[in-house]
């Protein structure tokens, strides 16, 4: 299988193109939602956990040469939870999170609506995250983390052009290379207090860094494009 992806980018990278599915000058735009939604009340009482989530993806490029883009991605999620069951009540903000993303993408067209792609990447995020435990409905403690993680990427897949406005893309290869990221956090303890009575805090940071050239597969995320500009 790994042997068949870098064939495929190597193929996508130094062939000579065929057919130019795509013209210098062409722009496009692709986006993904998806949100969640979870609300349990306790038999009897006003008590009940909820919770919010959503993520937000969005892709802008551009067609620099034929068959090749240059483009910009943003995300951001958003992870809320409602704990009323607790003492004391967790906070709600759970985790928070930002994105900006620098990509080109490079086609080799296979027939006349398909084509082949790889997509490296360069990534900086942002990210917020709000983790406790409880036990017997009490908070033990709530660890707040602040990170920031640059990363490098590279997918591969194929494209479906099935009108001139729209296209299917069907990534099923991802390589994560290198990553390298700053933390710093807050954990406090609700369960052990100084002798003035304030709970007890711990503050620390990290550097994280990440070597993994393994490609990875067997899954597939589907995404919808829509193109406009020169033709």
């Amino acid at each position: 299988m790994k042997n068949s992806i870098f064939t495929l980018i190597l193929l996508v990278i130094f062939s000579n193109i065929a057919t130019a599915q795509f013209k210098t000058g062409e722009s496009f735009i692709s986006g993904a939602f998806f949100n969640n939604l979870v609300n349990v009340n306790e038999t009897g009482t006003n008590s009940g956990m909820n919770s919010y989530n959503h993520y937000i993806g969005l892709s802008m490029g551009k067609f620099v040469r034929d068959n090749r883009a240059l483009g910009w991605g943003l995300t951001h999620r958003l992870v809320m939870e409602n704990n009323s069951l607790s003492r004391p009540e967790p906070r709600q903000l759970r985790e928070l999170g930002f994105g900006v993303e620098r990509f080109a993408e490079f086609y080799k067209p296979v027939g006349e609506k398909f084509a082949l792609y790889i997509r490296p990447s360069l990534n900086l995020g942002y990210s917020f995250k709000n983790n406790n435990a409880i036990s017997d409905n009490q908070l033990v403690y709530e660890s707040r983390i602040n990170s920031i993680n640059l990363s490098a990427g590279i997918s591969a897949g194929v494209t479906w052009r099935f009108s001139p406005k729209w296209a299917i893309q069907g990534s099923f290869a991802f390589l994560n290379p290198f990553s390298i990221g700053y933390g710093f956090s807050e954990t406090e303890y609700f369960q052990n207090r100084y002798p003035n009575g304030e709970n007890v805090k711990y503050e620390g940071n990290s550097v994280t860094y990440a070597f993994s050239p393994n490609i990875s597969s067997g899954s597939i995320g589907l995404g919808l494009r829509y193109f406009y500009g020169a033709k």
